[in-house]
Parts: structure tokens; sequence; C-alpha cells
């Protein structure tokens, strides 16, 4: 998630949009602090086994839309 995060983030950054970078990295840390309150809600709620599957399931959605946005602003 981080390369593909930094790959995002360098190309937003060489199309000098200081606005749209801080935009950006803004989003990627409100949606961690989602993350980590909302696996921590469904660790209690399920069980702490789980904890670790919810996280894994939110990172591989996250990078799938990471990887959306960068093929779209690639070319």
């Amino acid at each position: 998630m981080k390369v593909i995060y930094q790959k995002i983030y360098t190309i937003i950054e060489s199309r000098n949009v200081p606005d749209v970078a801080k935009n950006f990295e803004l989003a990627q840390k409100s949606w961690l602090v989602s993350r980590e309150n909302w696996c921590d809600v469904q660790g209690f709620m399920i069980g702490s086994p789980m904890y670790s599957v919810f996280r894994m399931d939110m990172n591989i959605s996250r990078v799938d839309d990471l990887n959306d946005l960068l093929d779209q602003i690639q070319n």
C-alpha cells in the first residue's frame, strides 16, 4: 500500500497541485484511522481473532482503490 501511495503522491506533486497533494495525504491518514476504528469495533463485537482478518480485507480493498486511481492518473 505504501509503494502505491507514494507513486500516486509523486505524480500529484509533479503536477504542481499542492492542495490536491495535501488532500490526498489527509485522505490516506483518515482512511488509516478509520480502518483501525472499524477493526476495533468488529474485533470487539465478533472476537479478537477476527481483528487481523478485517484489517487484511480492508487493506486489500484500499490497495485496489489506490491501484485504480494510479491507473487513471498515470497516462
